[in-house]
């Protein structure tokens, strides 16, 4: 997984040289979808899951742009007896920091910063019986992108993701489980759209 991360930030480089001029000012509104996968050992058995990220970023003119993002994805666990059905659902609420490459084609490859909240919530079955408990911690991690314009104020957003997950302990009805704590990370690869409002 690191070497794919890492090709695709070779790719998403090398576009630079061919990008887009200094990024017009205004608010642009991103909206994809794709593939995410927790890594780590507290995430041991997870499996890769759908999800989804929209995003509000304001673009000053020097190609540095700041703005929001909230993501969501569900994920199942693995049971090899078959009696236990686990899933758990991830958000985050990101703060984004971005910067558009300055180059001379229509192509704009991106980079951006996030930090913010995560917020994890599982939910097992088992017997007829449900049980649902969360934690919430702390998320940062970086974004490679491209965006590929197909009119005047619409782009194809194609980009790759990783975070650091930080959570705290596990609450059932509000009461924490001690040393449930856990850390991990999560890859993801998406495609969706950017609408300039401007």
């Amino acid at each position: 997984m690191k070497k794919t991360l890492l090709t695709l930030l070779a790719i998403f480089v090398a576009a630079g040289l061919y990008a887009m001029p200094a990024a017009a000012q205004g608010v642009l509104i991103d909206a994809n979808g794709g593939v995410y996968i927790p890594g780590g050992d507290d995430f041991d058995g997870t499996d890769a899951g759908f999800g989804g990220e929209v995003g509000v970023i304001y673009n000053f003119p020097s190609g540095f742009g700041l703005g929001v993002a909230g993501r969501r994805s569900t994920h199942n666990l693995d049971d090899p007896t078959g009696l236990i059905d686990s899933s758990f659902e991830m958000i985050g609420f990101l703060g984004v920091i971005r910067y558009a490459f300055p180059s001379q084609s229509s192509i704009t490859p991106y980079v951006e910063g996030r930090a913010g909240l995560s917020d994890v919530t599982l939910k097992v079955a088992a017997g007829g019986v449900s049980v649902e408990s969360g934690a919430t911690g702390f998320e940062g991690g970086a974004v490679v992108g491209l965006g590929v314009p197909v009119g005047s104020k619409v782009a194809i957003d194609l980009s790759a993701m990783f975070s650091y997950l930080n959570l705290g302990d596990f609450e059932l009805a509000g009461t924490p489980i001690p040393d449930t704590d856990s850390t991990g990370s999560i890859v993801g690869f998406r495609a969706g759209f950017s609408i300039a409002t401007n």
